[in-house]
């Protein structure tokens, strides 16, 4: 019993429906109406009673009719369909919006024979406009040429309409599991193809929301994949927001673009050793293995992450690790003023190891493939190497320390804007 009330839930949660909401096909069900049988198919409908009669003029207006032809001279079912389906395109209305073509006209039925071997037809037809037609009869009662003149098919006629509010899914169902209950879809009395029944609206919604679905989990990015979700699940996405926040969690963070600037770089003063470890650990001219670390101290406002953040595809951090930063496909991390005694990560990232295992508050831990260079940037008071294990783990793993006394670039006030476009 658990079990089921849980898949309960989990459907109402999945449509976000309650269990008791129908299909639009369910609520005008009549009562007695029959149910699939073992071969699942559905038939509730029974072979037309009213007759059509030449004499009593009948008013046809619809898009599907379930006819029987009784009294037939036609007994090859093949040629009682063609001969029925030319004189019925002939009477289709025309189509002003379509270059003035014919409407068409979809067939499906079957041959039965009776005891003393005459054939009668049942058939439903589906238009694809609606039609309107005073006296029926004469359309439906098809003829054929015949030794020079012309003669019907059947004299005899019965037909049925939709009933008043059914849907025409449950129409066509039932008159079409007629014949497929009586002579089975395989038989060779069978003609025309069967019709397939509109879809209802919730089923139509479902398959475009599940198709939306099987999008979103192509895609690869965060920033795209919360695009996507805003635009097809808006109210999923404002109700909500933890599932939403949690699926694109899953996908990857892109990785920023350096920084271009809106100014001169040059004149600039760049140490040697700042251009030897960006030959050593970045670009195609990189070094083969793992790559090393950067320290650059110095005072504020001197350049140092501006620097650090204006070339490749950097993953910034301000002081503080953020998780959701996080993606292997970056050139490499700028670590800005942190405090490593509330940095659990620094040993990973200074000593640039080939995986590193990260987690954020409330988000489950998980590796990742890393060996990017890192570049710490800090003032001289917030200096890591003071810290004497931090030091000699630093020593160890071959770091790079810069210390920079002067400004690299033009002070703020001095930038002139650059006139070319940068690179």
């Amino acid at each position: 019993m658990a079990d089921e009330k849980d898949d309960k839930m989990e459907a109402q949660l999945l449509y976000g429906e309650p269990e008791d909401t129908k299909d639009a096909m369910d609520l005008d069900k009549p009562e007695g109406e029959a149910e699939p049988d073992e071969d699942g198919v559905k038939f509730g409908h029974s072979p037309p009673e009213t007759l059509l009669t030449e004499e009593k003029p009948f008013l046809f207006q619809g898009k599907m009719v379930w006819l029987t032809y009784n009294q037939c001279c036609v007994t090859d079912h093949l040629k009682f369909y063609e001969y029925l389906r030319t004189w019925m395109e002939q009477w289709m209305p025309r189509m002003s919006s379509d270059n003035n073509r014919r409407s068409k006209v979809e067939i499906f039925g079957a041959r039965e024979l009776h005891a003393d071997g005459h054939p009668h037809y049942h058939v439903v037809m589906r238009f694809e406009t609606r039609v309107h037609w005073k006296n029926s009869y004469s359309r439906f009662a098809a003829q054929f040429e015949e030794g020079g003149g012309l003669r019907q098919v059947a004299t005899s006629i019965r037909i049925e309409k939709p009933d008043p509010g059914e849907h025409p899914k449950r129409f066509l169902e039932g008159v079409q599991g007629y014949i497929l209950k009586e002579y089975g879809a395989d038989n060779d009395y069978v003609f025309g193809t069967y019709i397939q029944p509109p879809q209802g609206a919730t089923e139509t919604w479902r398959q475009q929301e599940e198709g939306w679905c099987r999008e979103a989990l192509d895609l690869v990015y965060q920033d795209e994949t919360d695009a996507f979700l805003r635009e097809h699940f808006p109210v999923k996405y404002v109700c909500q927001p933890h599932a939403a926040a949690k699926f694109v969690s899953t996908k990857k963070v892109r990785a920023k673009p350096a920084v271009k600037r809106a100014y001169k770089r040059k004149p600039f003063k760049i140490p040697k050793e700042l251009v030897s470890w960006l030959r050593r650990n970045i670009g195609s001219r990189r070094k083969m293995g793992r790559p090393s670390c950067l320290l650059i101290v110095g005072p504020s406002k001197y350049g140092k992450t501006e620097w650090a953040k204006s070339f490749g595809s950097p993953i910034v951090m301000q002081s503080k690790f953020v998780y959701d930063l996080m993606t292997s496909e970056c050139t490499h991390i700028v670590l800005n003023d942190m405090d490593l005694r509330k940095f659990e990560n620094w040993r990973v990232f200074m000593g640039c190891q080939m995986e590193v295992a990260i987690d954020g508050k409330y988000r489950k831990e998980k590796m990742m493939d890393w060996g990017k260079p890192a570049i710490f940037t800090a003032n001289a008071d917030n200096n890591p190497l003071k810290d004497e294990a931090v030091a000699q783990y630093f020593k160890e793993s071959g770091g790079t320390l810069v210390v920079i006394e002067e400004r690299m670039f033009l002070s703020i006030e001095h930038r002139q804007p650059d006139t070319k476009t940068p690179t």
